[in-house]
């Protein structure tokens, strides 16, 4: 039987299609992965390489257990963080994982061995978005509107973004 090689676009290892599909934890990822929203797809595979530094390989149970702690919190659009729970959209998750993959910060250390560090992100940017509306409602009684404005912009963050926070790298210049 002729085997089909594939090479991971991330490390660029090499394996077999019909030894990936063998292995029942694999299958159980990609089908969990599948199930989460779309825009999140490309982001869960970025921030699962924060798992893991060449030589070493992050093998298949891990990843599943690391994508079974956030897939409910992803399908729910929230996070919780000390008994609080925060709304979070999937397109912030995915900012999020994103960025964090793509740069993560110098202080992080790699690799990781939990989802804390990404919860607490989304936790704290979640507080603040809320934050922020909180205070354009409480300006808005204040000048005497009574009417709510609702958010229609695409950008989650475009509140925390006016403020002065950055959502891509994870910092606020204002502390």
């Amino acid at each position: 039987m002729t085997k089909i090689e594939l090479n991971c676009p991330y490390c660029g290892h090499q394996f077999d299609l019909m030894q990936a599909r063998s292995d029942h934890e694999w299958h159980a990822l990609v089908k969990l992965v599948l199930e989460l929203p779309p825009v999140v797809h490309r982001a869960v595979w970025s921030y699962l390489t924060l798992f893991s530094t060449p030589p070493r390989k992050l093998q298949s149970a891990k990843m599943l257990r690391i994508i079974k702690e956030l897939a409910p919190h992803i399908k729910s659009a929230t996070v919780t963080r000390n008994k609080t729970t925060y709304a979070v959209p999937p397109d912030a998750w995915s900012t999020v994982m994103t960025s964090l993959a793509d740069n993560p910060p110098k202080s992080l250390s790699l690799p990781l061995k939990t989802n804390g560090y990404l919860l607490e992100i989304l936790a704290s940017q979640a507080e603040k978005f809320a934050t922020i509306n909180e205070q354009k409602t409480e300006e808005a009684k204040r000048h005497g509107s009574h009417r709510q404005e609702p958010i229609t912009d695409d950008d989650p963050w475009r509140h925390l973004k006016a403020y002065g926070c950055n959502p891509t790298t994870l910092e606020n210049p204002n502390g």
